[in-house]
């Protein structure tokens, strides 16, 4: 029903292309059998961002024969970049037999234990439904004591694969493909920053859990799990354009603005609105009265380093090398001279003429004027000195050789 009440306003191939997350034309047909595919459109920003090399046929059927017998998880990052929210990793769970997937993000791969055991208990509480077997690799969280005695406590089975082979958990690592893929693609069609990589990971989880998948004979994951519920709670719009927040609250002015001009960032989970993010207040809204410009990304162009994340260190600008001429360094003959001798100068003693008084006032104190720069400061001390003369073995005077 919810498909079919959104088919009335009659967008363009190419606009359902970019609201659904740029799916294939064969999910775009599944989604919406009705729509007229006779206009062909090409996608650059499917090319940069799903770009692959040839791929290999699988090896491996599924071996679960209903929801929740085999799941499979795996952890993705840390991220070069930091979000916005500072995170640096995600979980990804993937049903094994409905295909559905689940994202969580994190900021430490510590969360994993906390985050799967709270997992596992709203299964059993939402689907009545045990966890049979959870297949992950062998990192250190999913072997911890704390997750394995959990484990045996509700008779979950863990599988990890072995060392250095992660097509055991081909699964996961294929769908952490598929969803950076989409999420990359997101983010390249509306020039959105690098900072904004987590909302595109939920945004992309959220649309492939809504489109056919050719593992279960195209079926659409979540109506597998959920026969009743409608594909989209709001009609989906293109993931970074520009929207409107209309302004509600008592300190709403009627004289003012009545919208805050956003970027439009995902669909929350347990809300029916829309993610609305303001970059200039660095306030997220979430509302469903929100007007969409779908054609017009809320960045123009394709985001500088410096607005990418702010946790980003800066690069050190170099040092300029400064390089004095030769001619200015002292010649080499000057080091080459023969030694020279110095000898002391007798200076007769004079007598200082007593002060007549301690009482003396500052206006009696004469300054002298400040003397001119010595050039000859410029020379070698052995030739500033010069030569002096000294009596020829002063301490004999005083020694007996005798």
């Amino acid at each position: 029903e919810g498909v079919a009440s959104m088919a009335l306003s009659k967008p363009t191939p190419y606009q359902w292309h970019l609201r659904l997350g740029h799916p294939s034309l064969s999910k775009l047909r599944g989604v919406l059998p009705n729509i007229s595919m006779s206009e062909s459109f090409q996608c650059e920003a499917c090319q940069l961002g799903k770009h692959t090399r040839s791929s290999f046929p699988s090896s491996s059927s599924s071996s679960s024969h209903a929801v929740f017998d085999l799941i499979h998880v795996d952890v993705w990052g840390p991220s070069r970049v930091v979000s916005r929210a500072k995170f640096r990793y995600y979980l990804v769970i993937v049903d094994d037999f409905s295909c559905l997937n689940w994202v969580f993000l994190l900021k430490e791969r510590s969360e994993v234990i906390c985050i799967l055991q709270n997992f596992i208990i709203e299964i059993k509480t939402q689907f009545d439904s045990i966890i049979k077997n959870i297949c992950t690799d062998n990192a250190c969280e999913f072997k911890s004591n704390t997750l394995l005695q959990f484990y045996i406590k509700y008779g979950i089975c863990p599988q990890f694969t072995c060392p250095h082979t992660s097509q055991q958990n081909g699964i996961a690592e294929r769908k952490h493909r598929q969803l950076l893929d989409m999420a990359c693609t997101l983010m390249i069609h509306s020039c959105v920053p690098a900072q904004f990589w987590g909302d595109a990971i939920l945004t992309a989880c959220y649309l492939i859990n809504r489109l056919p998948s050719s593992s279960i004979d195209n079926q659409i994951p979540i109506q597998v799990l959920y026969l009743d519920r409608p594909l989209f709670s709001l009609p989906p719009k293109v993931f970074g354009c520009t929207c409107f927040v209309h302004i509600l609250g008592p300190n709403k002015d009627k004289h003012g603005a009545q919208s805050i001009k956003c970027i439009f960032i995902g669909y929350p989970k347990h809300q029916k609105g829309y993610i609305c993010f303001d970059s200039h207040t660095h306030k997220q809204y979430i509302s469903a009265d929100v007007t969409f410009f779908e054609s017009r990304p809320y960045f123009h162009s394709t985001p500088s380093l410096s607005d990418r994340s702010s946790s980003m260190p800066l690069p050190i600008p170099p040092v300029p090398l400064q390089f004095v001429p030769y001619d200015s360094f002292p010649s080499a003959s000057r080091f080459h001279d023969p030694p020279l001798v110095y000898t002391r100068r007798h200076t007769p003693a004079q007598d200082c003429p007593p002060v007549a008084s301690q009482d003396v006032s500052i206006s009696d104190v004469t300054i002298p004027a400040q003397d001119a720069p010595d050039m000859s400061l410029d020379l070698p001390i052995a030739l500033r000195k010069g030569k002096r003369q000294c009596t020829l073995h002063p301490i004999s005077q005083f020694v007996s050789t005798t």
